[in-house]
């Protein structure tokens, strides 16, 4: 009876896997230059400050024109952030956090926003002397099923940073 049992699970198992989709992934270059920041580029949130002399910024937003590339193909973006950071002036470091909504548009002044892009995250870590951004984005509209994997480490760029990775399509 046993071995019935595990023959009919075995054979059951072998059907399942023999009809299931097999999703095979691509992985291709892709990178981002920021090129400035996009009007209204900034607002502040709410802001504190610790009685050791950390800056709290919560909810502020700012908004960037960059440039992606994926596997050669230029796309400019307009990058709408949501951020929250903790500063130490005093040290001249800091980290901040992006909820991050990159947007395709169709020309670099990003007057027309579309349904296509990328929205995730990026966390911004500064040493002073070395700055550190990562993210992770998921691919919407027609570029749904795609995941942007982009960093960059290297001295503080004033926001003109040449971030590279892949994106893995799935």
């Amino acid at each position: 009876m046993k071995g019935k049992v595990l023959l009919f699970s075995s054979v059951a198992l072998l059907m399942l896997f023999a009809v299931a989709p097999v999703m095979a992934c691509t992985s291709v270059p892709a990178s981002v230059l920021t090129t400035g920041f996009a009007p209204p580029s900034q607002t502040l949130g709410e802001t504190f400050t610790t009685p050791s002399g950390l800056v709290i910024t919560v909810g502020a937003t700012v908004n960037v024109f960059a440039i992606l590339t994926i596997n050669g193909v230029p796309y400019y973006i307009y990058s709408v952030n949501t951020y929250y950071s903790v500063n130490n002036p005093n040290a001249g470091t800091g980290y901040a956090y992006y909820d991050a909504v990159w947007y395709i548009e169709s020309s670099s002044t990003g007057t027309a926003h579309t349904t296509d892009g990328f929205s995730g995250f990026v966390s911004w870590l500064s040493t002073g002397s070395t700055e550190y951004v990562r993210s992770v984005l998921q691919g919407f509209g027609s570029f749904r099923g795609q995941t942007l994997s982009l960093s960059y480490t290297g001295p503080p760029g004033l926001g003109e940073y040449y971030w590279s990775g892949n994106d893995l399509i799935h």
